[in-house]
């Protein structure tokens, strides 16, 4: 893994092309953030966001993205469209 391909998630560094690796170490970070244990720093590409519990919006919002990235690179689908039989 390159120095540009990854990230520190907190004590983890994970590959930036791996989503699934991403959104797992961004659920441990807001385990710990909700259980109100920690505040933590996230840097990507020379960019900083601190999560702390008043964050945990826009952390539910990053790993989803990520979790939705990770369905697509593995090919599985999270979401279906409803269907109507009559």
């Amino acid at each position: 893994m390159s120095d540009l391909n990854s990230v520190r998630i907190g004590k983890q560094i994970v590959d930036i092309n791996d989503p699934a690796a991403v959104a797992a170490a961004l659920r441990r970070v807001q385990l710990q953030v909700v259980a109100g244990d920690k505040r933590e720093t996230v840097r990507i590409d020379g960019e900083e966001v601190t999560f702390t519990r008043a964050n945990s919006e826009q952390l539910e919002r990053l790993i989803k993205f990520y979790e939705d990235r990770a369905s697509k690179v593995s090919g599985k689908r999270r979401r279906f469209a409803m269907g109507l039989r009559y």
